[in-house]
């Protein structure tokens, strides 16, 4: 968490400069007193901007300002806005990443926020405070409507550390200067579903070998009758690593998963009670499980 979120200089494709030490100095007394990432973060976002005088603009002189040329300028769009909420809780050591979609279902416009790391993640506007919330925010229906499988239609958080995707900045056209990204589009899609009465939830993982990679294993959840459940397929690495895929089993039943992963294919059961992550391996060798031809 240190290493990528709050240590790495740059949040996107903005130009590297030493902002560290001038955003700390603004930053520190807007946060005093307070005692949480979540709600320092908040503090930041409801107090920088006017501070530092730059407000939302179309007409900014560059896509991807740093937090320096937003300052010069006085203007940012949501992209810009988010770079600049990033450097500063980072400054601070707020874990923080930039999040986005290159366009809405429909090419409707894409939109950029911020990522705010306290237990789990959380999201807001940059410049578009809540209040003293976070998870709040003018796009989050827009959001539920994210397409994970459609990079472009999907919602992707910057990485400093090597990832299997890429981010697909549509005003970038050279692939290897993009930053490096995960796809954290269920989070948002899952948000607001309630849980069915008399069902509980168990987030799930498959993993290539013991604390080896994540892989997109194909599942199967059967009950007692052999009845298909739910079905689908587990996240790999090109996904957040704190974003596994929920099943909705019945509450006290055990039930049975079947998975199929690179030629193999091989069944499992889900403890009953309150588990609520289980990891799955896939089997290495044929006296462990039969391979599928």
């Amino acid at each position: 968490m240190f290493l990528n979120e709050i240590l790495p200089y740059c949040a996107l494709t903005e130009r590297r400069d030493s902002w560290r030490r001038e955003m700390q100095d603004r930053c520190r007394p807007l946060i005093d007193g307070i005692t949480t990432p979540a709600a320092a973060a908040a503090a930041l976002n409801k107090q920088l901007f006017s501070l530092i005088k730059v407000r939302y603009s179309k007409r900014r002189p560059v896509v991807d300002p740093s937090p320096a040329q937003a300052m010069e300028s006085g203007m940012a769009s949501c992209t810009g806005l988010s770079i600049v909420l990033v450097a500063a809780c980072r400054s601070v050591a707020i874990p923080a990443r930039f999040v986005g979609i290159p366009a809405w279902p429909g090419d409707t416009g894409n939109h950029s926020w911020v990522e705010i790391w306290d237990g789990d993640w959380h999201f807001t506007g940059a410049a578009e405070p809540a209040g003293d919330r976070l998870d709040e925010a003018w796009f989050t229906g827009r959001a539920a409507g994210a397409m994970r499988d459609v990079s472009r239609h999907a919602i992707h958080a910057a990485s400093f550390a090597r990832r299997p995707e890429r981010f697909p900045l549509p005003w970038h056209g050279r692939e290897d200067l993009r930053p490096w990204a995960v796809n954290v589009t269920d989070r948002y899609t899952r948000r607001g579903v309630p849980l069915p009465e008399g069902r509980r939830q168990v987030l799930l993982r498959v993993l290539a070998e013991p604390a080896g990679d994540r892989v997109a294993a194909e599942y199967e959840v059967r009950d007692a009758d052999g009845e298909v459940l739910q079905s689908g397929r587990t996240n790999d690495e090109r996904f957040d690593m704190h974003d596994d895929v929920p099943l909705l089993v019945p509450v006290d039943a055990e039930v049975g998963l079947r998975l199929s992963w690179d030629g193999w294919s091989w069944s499992e059961k889900l403890p009953s009670g309150e588990a609520a992550r289980v990891t799955f391996v896939v089997p290495t060798t044929p006296a462990a499980e039969s391979r599928t031809p």
